[in-house]
């Protein structure tokens, strides 16, 4: 059996028929996207009864993301309804409302449970010569998952281990 040889203009050819290919792919994904914004332009039409004013938010949004995968020129051929600086703000706020996070707090990472301060203070004051290891370890009898550093962080800002802790002071100690 002999082996099967491409010749030069068959790769030619080849190549040429994947450009022609990939260039109507192209043309007809710009088309897509201009049948879609005039699909939704004229559904928020029909929903509206063809009154710009009574546009809700959602309209507005689903304009401005359609809108967005268009060109200047290409939204000026579909005749928008409002203006294509208008459809460019609609998508800018659509934007800034996704990103905007509003039931988060401020930056870092949230605090600890009161209910478990209370727990780290509490056992520091009742067993005064248990460092944070010991500490961890009762609260993890009880049923409080915390770390090392944690309950070090609790007792330096509330100034325990100053005095309890001699690797502490140590440390911290003005030359």
């Amino acid at each position: 059996m002999t082996p099967f040889y491409f010749s030069r203009t068959t790769v030619h050819d080849l190549r040429l028929a994947i450009l022609v290919l990939a260039c109507a792919a192209w043309i007809n994904r710009a088309q897509d996207r201009r049948l879609r914004f005039l699909l939704i332009q004229n559904r928020i039409l029909r929903e509206t009864d063809a009154d710009i004013n009574r546009m809700s938010d959602a309209h507005r949004r689903m304009l401005g993301e359609a809108a967005h995968g268009l060109s200047p020129k290409d939204l000026a051929a579909c005749e928008p309804i409002v203006t294509v600086d208008t459809l460019r703000r609609y998508y800018r706020e659509m934007v800034i409302a996704k990103w905007t996070y509003p039931n988060q707090g401020g930056p870092g990472r949230p605090p600890l449970p009161t209910e478990t301060v209370q727990a780290v203070l509490r056992i520091a004051r009742e067993n005064p010569r248990v460092g944070a290891p010991g500490i961890v370890r009762r609260l993890a009898a009880i049923g409080i998952t915390v770390s090392e550093s944690s309950v070090r962080n609790i007792l330096r800002g509330r100034r325990f281990l100053m005095d309890r802790d001699p690797a502490f002071s140590e440390r911290f100690r003005q030359p």
